[in-house]
């Protein structure tokens, strides 16, 4: 026994730092690449939003990119593990897509004659922007506002455009289709009929539903109306060695098994909303929050097996943890049955990325804050340093700090990741990687506020 320690030990040993290495590349890849030209993208959109003429849709364009912020963020972290040369174009898709999501999403929540008319109307238009050729196509047929100022069909063309230009997009079109049309359908019906009925979307969920699978018809439901699938073969389309059957693993391992868990997370999160707001919620069909937790343990364990398997998996699972870790961190869920739901899935889910994951999380959500108290962001800083990396000297410690206090946010959050990163490589091989620090600094004085520029011109 003791023989078979000394070799487990080291083992567990190289296998942290080898995921502390990974997640460290991958961070410093997203804060210091993807981030700013995502934010570039999302200031296009918002400056974009601004022309609608029509004011009710003007607003609710606006109030869609507010609200779901955090969401665009986390999509466009799929190209963090994409080649360089397509990664703008990846980001460019993969926001214009998140965007019109969000939208539409919120266009047709609002009162309507035909619910589910106006919703498949709408959605059409998520059809429309994984097809590189189209027809134009009147998305507001069934609504009562129509003069959007080409907003919707500017989202359709740019997603459009930008998936031309990869390389393997062909290889991932059947499945981009299947896994769209499935999302038109759930859109559709999951804001209920003219009568307030979900009988319609019950009926098309345990339609789709495989019993292969063992899973409740509204699990499959939710994993339907998921987009990760969508951004997962998008990031598969940006390699050029992409194959048919490469798409169909990644379409396999997303749907059902990550893409359920997504939307449950969310909708488990966002239940007190929705019941303050008199809405339904896809946890509310689970019989009790234990069997909601053992559920979505399930699928859990079953999205780590299915991310495990696909070539590049290993990217794909630290999709997985940041997510878990997102939903865990989100202050939505802080109610008493629902943290130890989300703590029992960041347990099955991280494995060795759970800390830095989360403490990544805690950072930039404590900068997005900075307008309303310094102290939180210094309060993480100290934080993040103490939990990972004991080493690091305390000179260095006061300077990212005093860079914070600067009250520039984009340039905090950028110190702190950075921070962060050096922090992680430092506990595995810090001769690996480059002065991150300097190199974080140099990218903000170039780039300015990554919320107002993007890294490159617009196409």
């Amino acid at each position: 026994m003791e023989r078979l320690l000394r070799k487990a030990i080291p083992m567990r040993v190289k296998a942290g730092s080898r995921a502390a290495a990974a997640f460290a590349n991958a961070a410093r890849c997203y804060w210091l690449s993807v981030f700013p030209c995502a934010r570039g993208e999302l200031h296009h959109w918002r400056q974009r939003a601004g022309e609608i003429v029509d004011p009710a849709l003007r607003r609710l364009a606006w109030e869609a990119q507010r609200s779901k912020r955090e969401s665009i963020e986390g999509a466009v972290a799929f190209a963090t593990f994409v080649p360089q040369a397509s990664r703008e174009i990846v980001i460019r898709a993969i926001t214009a897509y998140q965007v019109a999501f969000d939208y539409i999403d919120t266009v047709s929540e609002q009162p309507g004659a035909d619910p589910i008319a106006n919703g498949c109307r709408l959605n059409q238009a998520l059809l429309h922007a994984l097809e590189p050729k189209g027809p134009r196509f009147d998305y507001y047929a069934n609504h009562s506002c129509h003069e959007d100022t080409g907003y919707l069909q500017d989202l359709v063309d740019t997603c459009r455009t930008a998936l031309e230009a990869l390389p393997s997009y062909a290889a991932i079109a059947d499945s981009v289709r299947r896994v769209t049309a499935r999302i038109v359908a759930y859109q559709s019906l999951n804001h209920g009929d003219i009568h307030g009925s979900f009988d319609g979307f019950a009926r098309w969920a345990s339609a789709e539903n495989k019993k292969s699978t063992d899973l409740h018809w509204w699990e499959t439901g939710a994993a339907a109306g998921s987009p990760l699938p969508i951004f997962a073969l998008i990031a598969a389309a940006a390699r050029p060695s992409t194959k048919t059957r490469d798409a169909v693993a990644v379409e396999g391992a997303y749907f059902p098994w990550i893409a359920s868990l997504s939307s449950l997370l969310d909708s488990l999160i966002d239940r007190g909303e929705d019941v303050a707001d008199g809405q339904r919620s896809l946890i509310d069909y689970y019989a009790s929050p234990a069997e909601t937790a053992d559920r979505l343990q399930t699928l859990a364990s079953r999205a780590v097996c299915c991310t495990k398997a696909l070539s590049d998996g290993k990217d794909h699972t630290l999709i997985l943890a940041a997510m878990a870790s997102f939903y865990h961190l989100s202050s939505h869920a802080s109610a008493t049955d629902t943290r130890p739901i989300t703590q029992l899935i960041l347990d099955t889910v991280v494995e060795d990325f759970a800390m830095p994951t989360a403490l990544l999380l805690r950072a930039r959500r404590a900068a997005g804050r900075v307008t309303d108290g310094i102290g939180a962001l210094r309060g993480t800083l100290n934080g993040v340093v103490k939990q990972v990396a004991p080493g690091v000297p305390r000179a260095a410690i006061a300077g990212a700090i005093r860079d914070a206090n600067s009250g520039i946010r984009a340039n905090a959050v950028r110190e702190g990741m950075a921070l962060s990163i050096r922090a992680n490589a430092n506990v595995c091989d810090v001769s690996r990687f480059p002065a991150l620090g300097e190199e974080a600094s140099h990218a903000t004085s170039e780039t300015g506020d990554v919320g107002e520029r993007a890294s490159g011109p617009r196409a």
